[in-house]
């Protein structure tokens, strides 16, 4: 059977076995929990000697109770086997609202908007149907901007309600409240709400490397601190979006028109985007725009594609000559002792390709060095000559290195024609050693052509 009692409210439970022979005992329990303690029993002998035996539990039920059985058990002590009865019943704990607000976590960046989402929770029997939500004492309704969803399916006494408000501003910080209404009484929770724009920096960082024509370029935006949920998306010209990073979920989305022609990357804090084989159309503003739960966000850099150019100058240099060595000058080392002689091409672009010819060994060649300057670059590479005495080689013409040698693509992109420009110095090697340099002046010098 299913008894209604009033949660904190003392009432009185009776059992009553009747025609029982000696009189039975009666015990109470709800679950494992043995209640007879709070029992009294009456006993009643009707004319054929038996007896009729009534156990009153007096119980102050609580809101935990509802749903739970209480059993009523008579035991015939007497009987074989000790012959027992139990009566079932389930609780129904009649209680006012129990009710919470949070706000839940779930705070999102939604295209250039930022949502924010409250839920509140009411535990009742009966079951809360109607919640009320205010914000500084005014009523909300369900508006653009404000959305109440109900949901009665938790379980048979706990409902929920959310209220979800998109494109928050300081306006909707304040006192929220959320309340209820039932038959046994009233409710309302509240929460404070304070939003404001925490700071963070976008910024398109400055290119390593020049726009030229038929080349990839790659453009870098980050962000600062990292926000979960950020959304970067990469726009040209007039705002025409051509892709999204969402980071996140690290999905990339491109355009239909451009899916082949860009190359997006990203991470926490930045994302990259490569334009493959560039020409004038790429010319214009492109703009990054980072969208997370602080707002929105952006930074833009006017890109201007640039033609090819061949190289305007070419020098050779070394600690003897800073400024550059004249052509065919003559340039004394020291048998034994290594010396950097740099070779540095100007006004090229895409950066010059600089080859040093190598007839020896002892002729090292570091790598090369590209440098933007203005609207072209400026490469240098370094070849490390260590002079060996003439005792152990004799330095001639044909064994020494011969020039250096610039190559760059001409003003015609993407052109098989190589521009080829050549500079040479004419090295006067000492016939000398570290131990002997006192007397080297006195030999006869090689000669060598570089």
């Amino acid at each position: 059977m299913l008894n209604v009692l009033k949660a904190g409210e003392e009432s009185k439970i009776n059992c009553t076995s009747n025609n029982g022979y000696p009189s039975p005992v009666i015990y109470w329990y709800m679950e494992s929990r043995n209640l007879t303690r709070n029992s009294s029993i009456l006993m009643e002998r009707n004319d054929n000697g038996r007896w009729k035996a009534t156990s009153t539990l007096t119980f102050t039920p609580l809101r935990h109770d509802n749903g739970k059985g209480l059993i009523c058990q008579v035991v015939q002590p007497t009987a074989p086997l000790m012959s027992s009865q139990n009566e079932t019943m389930v609780l129904n704990i009649l209680y006012p609202p129990i009710i919470s607000l949070r706000l839940l976590d779930n705070v999102e960046a939604v295209s250039s908007m930022t949502s924010v989402e409250f839920e509140c929770t009411a535990d009742a029997n009966p079951k809360v149907l109607n919640f009320a939500w205010y914000l500084n004492r005014l009523t909300l309704n369900n508006s653009t901007r404000h959305r109440i969803i109900l949901d009665r399916l938790q379980s048979k006494t706990v409902s929920t309600s959310r209220l979800i408000i998109n494109d928050v501003q300081r306006m909707h910080s304040g006192k929220y409240e959320c309340h209820v209404i039932t038959v046994l009484g009233n409710a309302t929770a509240t929460l404070n709400f304070s939003y404001c724009l925490a700071e963070f920096t976008v910024a398109l960082e400055p290119p390593v490397n020049l726009p030229t024509m038929g080349d990839d370029f790659t453009m870098t935006c980050s962000y600062w601190p990292p926000l979960p949920g950020s959304v970067i998306k990469w726009s040209h010209g007039q705002g025409n979006v051509i892709a999204t990073f969402d980071q996140e979920s690290y999905k990339i989305r491109y355009s239909i028109l451009d899916q082949l022609r860009f190359k997006l990357t990203g991470d926490n804090n930045s994302s990259s985007i490569t334009i493959n084989n560039l020409n004038t159309d790429d010319s214009g503003n492109y703009t990054c725009i980072v969208l997370n739960h602080n707002g929105r966000k952006s930074s833009t850099l006017a890109l201007e594609v640039l033609y090819p150019a061949p190289p305007s100058d070419v020098i050779i240099s070394g600690i003897q000559s800073h400024g550059g060595y004249h052509e065919n000058s003559y340039v004394t080392m020291t048998t034994g002792d290594p010396q950097d002689i740099t070779c540095t091409v100007q006004g090229a672009r895409p950066p010059a390709l600089i080859e040093w010819n190598i007839d020896v060994e002892r002729i090292r060649v570091m790598g090369q060095i590209n440098v933007v300057e203005g609207q072209s670059y400026v490469s240098h590479r370094v070849a490390t000559i260590t002079p060996f005495p003439v005792e152990t080689e004799m330095c001639s013409k044909q064994h020494c290195p011969s020039f250096g040698k610039v190559a760059s693509e001409n003003s015609t992109p993407r052109s098989s024609t190589m521009t080829s420009l050549q500079s040479g110095i004419i090295f006067n090697f000492l016939v000398a050693t570290r131990t002997s340099s006192a007397s080297s002046e006195s030999h006869g010098g090689e000669q060598a052509y570089m």
